[in-house]
């Protein structure tokens, strides 16, 4: 008998420790906050100043999903982050082109 009760105890205690593990991992998993974010950079011709990278950039930022954005005259790009789920690269591109911008392309980085 008195070895029963120190096993019955381990018992207890490992499976107490297992069901509080696998609580927690389904906690964190359906508390998950789940996107699907990517970033592209778009070629833009027409950009000649910050003053261009601003207006570019706070039309992009407008948008729905989109959690970073970047522009560059000198190289004529932005660089955009987004939740696909949320906004697509057409939406950022007419963005671009309803601001006096043309879009040329795009990559994926």
């Amino acid at each position: 008998m008195k070895k029963i009760i120190p096993l019955l105890l381990i018992a207890v205690a490992i499976i107490s420790c297992d069901s509080k593990t696998n609580k927690n991992n389904k906690q964190s998993i359906e508390n998950a906050d789940v996107t699907d974010l990517v970033t592209v950079i778009i070629n833009i011709d027409g950009m000649t100043c910050n003053g261009c990278e601003n207006a570019i950039i706070k039309s992009i930022t407008s948008l729905d999903g989109v959690q970073k954005a970047e522009a560059s005259y000198s190289e004529g790009i932005a660089k955009v982050t987004f939740d696909t789920t949320s906004t697509s690269i057409k939406s950022i591109s007419e963005a671009i082109t309803q601001t006096g911008y043309e879009t040329t392309g795009y990559k994926m980085e």
